[in-house]
């Protein structure tokens, strides 16, 4: 690896990472959709559906 694919790589891995936190973090995110905005379970679960797509 050179040091002009340095950037490319970090950044791959942070996305990556943020991409598993996400769905680790997803019964949180939904549990704040119904809790403090007010939607429905169902309307928070597609909303978390269509987050992971």
């Amino acid at each position: 690896m050179s040091n002009k694919e340095t950037p490319q790589v970090i950044a791959a891995i942070f996305l990556s990472c943020a991409g598993v936190f996400m769905v680790f973090g997803m019964p949180f995110f939904v549990g704040g959709l119904i809790s403090e905005l007010g939607f429905s379970q169902a309307q928070a679960n597609l909303i978390s559906s269509a987050e992971i797509a």
